[in-house]
C-alpha cells in the first residue's frame, strides 16, 4: 500500500528488547490430571476439551520454569442472566 502511494516505511518490531510470547502447551500428565479431578468433581458432561487458539498468553513463561497446566473455569445460568464470558463488563 505504501509503495503505490509513494511512501517507504522502516518497521521494527524490537524483537531483541521485547521477544515474542513462548507457546503454552500444556503438561499432559497435569493435563490429565484436571480433566480426571474435573470430571469427578464436575461430572464427565460438564468437562470439556477446548479447541486450541493462536492467543498471546504470558503463562508460556512460567511453563518455561515448571510444567503447567491452564484450564478455563465456565459458568453459566440463563436463568439468573449469567450468559456473559469472564472478560466481559457484564460478567458476574
Amino acid at each position: 500500500m505504501l509503495h503505490y502511494r509513494g511512501c517507504k516505511a522502516d518497521i521494527d518490531f524490537l524483537e531483541e528488547e521485547y521477544p515474542a510470547y513462548p507457546t503454552t502447551i500444556n503438561d499432559e500428565i497435569l493435563h490429565e490430571h484436571v480433566e480426571r479431578v474435573g470430571k469427578l468433581l464436575l461430572g464427565p458432561k460438564n468437562v470439556t476439551t477446548a479447541n486450541k487458539v493462536m492467543a498471546g498468553e504470558d503463562f508460556g513463561f512460567y511453563q518455561g520454569v515448571i510444567p503447567g497446566v491452564m484450564f478455563g473455569i465456565g459458568i453459566r445460568n440463563e436463568d439468573l442472566g449469567s450468559v456473559h464470558s469472564p472478560h466481559s463488563p457484564h460478567f458476574f
